[in-house]
């Protein structure tokens, strides 16, 4: 067996069963720290920093949804695939014990702490209809000469089962070997093993008192019974409910402290440091467990938050998605466009004024539709809500039917040359004139007449009428004048009773005004119309 790398001790080198210790771990390992401590998974989550490393990462992976997803084959449309089986087993319920939640945190301890996390895949009629996880410790993996995974289920009466490597769903973590993940607390055993022995060695410290124990001495020489009697005594002044009370010393007693304080160990320091030790070891920044140094602002510690979704959680959601969509979706599945996905959005909830304003630039930028955007904030649909908003300077619009199209850009104006419909201008001022209602004057006359009435003049104003007209260049503009007819008046005279008298009335004399036309013009320009001397319009001119 020359392929053997250890040799056979010989006699002489066996000193004790310490070699044959030390030997068991060179060829079978071990998780023992230098410090001593034994590191597994179940002494790791004994330590409050690694505790709270993998439940922030087991968290932040839980509570956000996780959906089965189906995209339409033009890529336009992605929604949840709510009528497939594994919708369901990743979304809600998994297994007959397990809800999503509680099944996705046991994923994130397997993989933070083993780095690998097995479940069977329970598959009915080619759908993954349930997800039964096993404990990392009792899986086992061996890789074939044909290059094939296989894997054997050991439980606790010593049995073994194969399970085939398609019926087997295998999470792997960070891997050398491309088929095994590496084992998270056996790589950061050294920093979690300083962490458990400082922790372990301030405890006792608490436990034996606050301050180190020293040295009784005094003069002569103690029998056993004497030597007992003492030890018992200083047990019971310096322990308990007595930690701390002075001593009172007889025969040239003298107290004598030997060991150092927490301060002068510096066991505080120490312990802070191996905080910021386990993190780096998981990934995780202090800020996020809760350590701090106290020069944090808000600021700071907010995009510290940001940075623990985007570099702890972020790698994470992909190594999951990836897997679930290689080893959960058939090649068929996947061809439909199905696919699984992490919801972070959901990190949001409970931050009301971040959610507000993340739903708000993604409505007004046309990005979602307002009853999307209400689907989020699980909030009933109205009607009228489903089409995106446009902003006027967007170049990218939607048609009615969420089509998109693209919106050819208007050029820039040029200025032209004004253009006056001079024979819309004369229509507008006959209709303007025409509609000018004479109301006919009533001439009451009162009796006895000794004399008729004087010839009366009627004069009526025509109303002034201005049109607006857009700002343009001036232009000799001739607008023929309007034909005006004014109908008489009627006249009607009203007489008390009386004998007959002859009444005369002359026709009455109706003098009509030209109207007077004002065009206005943007930038105070006015449109006058000209007259000859017999009151007659010959033309206009724009002033």
């Amino acid at each position: 067996m020359k392929w053997w790398p250890f040799r056979a001790p010989t006699q002489s080198q066996w000193k004790s069963s310490a070699d044959t210790l030390e030997l068991f771990k060179q060829i079978f390992g071990t998780n023992e720290s230098s410090t001593g401590e034994s590191i597994t998974w179940k002494t790791a989550l004994e330590c409050a920093t690694a505790l709270a490393c993998v439940r922030a990462i087991a968290n932040g992976i839980s509570q956000v949804p996780w959906k089965l997803m189906v995209e339409s084959e033009d890529g336009r449309s992605r929604v949840p695939a709510r009528e497939s089986k594994l919708y369901r087993v990743l979304h809600r319920k998994p297994n007959q014990w397990q809800t999503s939640h509680d099944y996705r945190q046991t994923i994130a301890f397997h993989l933070c702490l083993c780095g690998n996390h097995y479940s069977f895949k329970n598959v009915v009629g080619g759908v993954v209809t349930e997800l039964i996880p096993f404990e990392p410790s009792t899986i086992s993996v061996d890789r074939l000469a044909s290059g094939e995974l296989e894997y054997t289920y050991r439980p606790a009466d010593g049995s073994a089962q194969k399970i085939p490597a398609e019926a087997m769903w295998h999470i792997r973590g960070p891997s050398w070997n491309g088929w095994m993940g590496l084992e998270g607390v056996k790589l950061a055993r050294e920093s979690l093993g300083l962490a458990i022995a400082t922790e372990k060695q301030q405890a006792r410290m608490f436990k034996n008192g606050v301050q180190a124990s020293g040295t009784y001495s005094f003069e002569g020489k103690l029998d056993a019974a004497q030597y007992k009697q003492l030890r018992d005594w200083i047990v019971l002044n310096t322990s308990g409910a007595n930690a701390g009370s002075p001593m009172i010393l007889d025969r040239s007693a003298k107290w004598l402290q030997q060991s150092m304080t927490g301060v002068d160990a510096q066991t505080l320091e120490s312990r802070k440091f191996q905080v910021e030790e386990v993190c780096r070891a998981f990934g995780v920044l202090p800020a996020v467990i809760g350590h701090s140094d106290g020069s944090e602002a808000f600021a700071s510690v907010e995009q510290r938050f940001l940075a623990h979704v985007v570099n702890t959680l972020a790698p994470w959601y992909d190594c999951i998605e990836q897997s679930a969509d290689v080893n959960l979706l058939s090649e068929q599945d996947y061809k439909q466009g199905y696919y699984t996905k992490f919801v972070v959005e959901g990190l949001l909830r409970g931050a009301m004024a971040d959610t507000a304003e993340y739903l708000s630039k993604l409505v007004e930028r046309g990005i979602m539709t307002r009853n999307e955007a209400r689907a989020k904030l699980d909030l009933n649909w109205i009607d009228g809500m489903d089409d995106p908003l446009t902003p006027a300077n967007m170049v990218v619009g939607f048609d009615g039917g969420g089509e998109e199209q693209i919106v050819e850009e208007v050029p820039a104006p040029v200025e032209q040359q004004p253009v006056i419909d001079v024979a819309a201008i004369a229509q507008a001022l006959a209709q303007a004139v025409g509609s000018i209602q004479i109301p006919a004057p009533i001439v009451n006359i009162a009796a006895p007449l000794p004399t008729p009435p004087a010839p009366q003049t009627i004069t009526v104003e025509s109303p002034q009428i201005t049109v607006n007209v857009p700002e343009q260049q001036p232009a000799n503009v001739t607008v023929e004048a309007p034909n005006v007819s004014v109908s008489p008046p009627a006249v009607t005279v009203n007489m008390p009773e009386q004998p007959a008298a002859q009444v005369n009335v002359a026709p009455p004399s109706v003098t009509v005004e030209a109207p007077n036309v004002n065009v206005t013009v943007e930038k105070g320009g006015k449109l006058r119309f000209i007259e000859d001397s017999n009151g007659t319009l010959t033309g206009a001119e724009l002033e």
